[in-house]
C-alpha cells in the first residue's frame, strides 16, 4: 500500500524538462556541420565566420556559441571576433515559449524554418526577468535557439537563412520542415 502511494505521487508530478548536456552537443554538431557545408558554396565560400549572440546577457546562447567556435575552429574553419567587411556571420538568439504538444520534436534535433513566419517564437527579446520566469515554469516550455545564417558585405547582407535548434521540449508548436 505504501508502494502503492509512491507511485502515485510520482505519476501526479510534472515532467521534468530535458535540456540536457547531451542535446546542446547535437545542436552545436550539427551546426558545426551546417556552417562547414555552407561555407563550401556560394556565396559564403572562402568567408571567415563570426559566431554572436543577440543579447550580450549569458545563457544557453553564449554557451552555444563558444562551444560552436571551438567545434568550428577544430573543422579548419577560419573565425573572426567581429565581422570587418566580408564574412558568414551566425546569430543566436534564445528562446523559450508555451504551446501546445507537437510529437516527433525532440531536443538536440535542428529545424529550417518552412516559412517566413515562425508563430512558436512570438518575441524573441527577452529580459533577464523573464528568463528567470522561464527557469521557473520550463516543466511546461519549449526552448531552443533562432540562429541566422547571413553573407556579409560591410552593412549589406547578401544571403539570409535561418534555423530553429531545440534544446529542451516538454510542449511545442513549431511551423517547420525537419532539415
Amino acid at each position: 500500500m505504501v508502494a502503492a502511494g509512491c507511485a502515485a505521487l510520482e505519476a501526479q508530478e510534472p515532467p521534468r524538462p530535458t535540456r540536457t548536456v547531451e542535446a546542446i552537443g547535437k545542436v552545436v554538431d550539427t551546426l558545426a556541420a551546417d556552417a562547414i557545408k555552407r561555407l563550401g558554396t556560394e556565396p559564403y565560400r572562402g568567408l571567415p565566420v563570426v559566431v554572436r549572440t543577440a543579447t550580450p546577457a549569458g545563457g544557453m546562447e553564449a554557451i552555444v556559441a563558444e562551444l560552436l567556435r571551438t567545434r568550428l575552429l577544430e573543422r579548419g574553419a577560419q573565425l573572426d571576433a567581429a565581422c570587418a567587411a566580408r564574412c558568414m556571420e551566425i546569430v543566436l538568439q534564445e528562446f523559450a515559449t508555451d504551446a501546445p504538444v507537437v510529437s516527433g520534436i525532440t531536443p538536440g534535433e535542428v529545424l529550417t524554418v518552412a516559412t517566413g513566419s515562425v508563430p512558436l517564437l512570438g518575441n524573441l527579446t527577452r529580459s533577464l526577468n523573464e528568463r528567470e520566469r522561464d527557469r521557473v515554469r520550463s516543466s511546461s516550455r519549449t526552448s531552443g535557439l533562432f540562429i541566422t545564417y547571413t553573407a556579409r558585405e560591410g552593412n549589406r547582407y547578401t544571403v539570409r537563412g535561418h534555423q530553429i535548434a531545440v534544446v529542451s521540449t516538454h510542449d511545442g508548436n513549431v511551423a517547420l520542415e525537419h532539415k
